[in-house]
């Protein structure tokens, strides 16, 4: 299980990112990406923005209560979504 990022264009032509939760199997040999919810979006240019950060990490921090996994990929799917969003407290703990 594993967080996967998708980009779409937007009409005034930025960049939406959206994260799923997706689980990957193999069906028949071929790899197959099961949706297992979906977390939420940021606009590429206001990755830095803290609110859309906060909204963005709430929707996971929910979405991950509500699917109630171990807790070993729980922390899995968080680091994932650090290394592309970083979570809104960092920012406060570097001033």
């Amino acid at each position: 299980m594993y967080l996967k990022w998708s980009r779409r264009q937007t009409a005034d032509n930025g960049a939406l990112l959206i994260a799923s939760i997706v689980h990957s199997e193999r069906r028949s040999g071929q790899p197959r990406q099961k949706l297992i919810a979906y977390v939420g979006s940021i606009r590429d240019h206001r990755r830095q923005d803290v609110f859309e950060r906060s909204r963005l990490w709430a929707a996971l921090n929910a979405t991950l209560d509500a699917l109630g996994l171990p807790k070993d990929v729980e922390q899995r799917l968080v680091n994932q979504l650090h290394v592309t969003v970083q979570h809104p407290d960092i920012e406060k703990e570097n001033h």
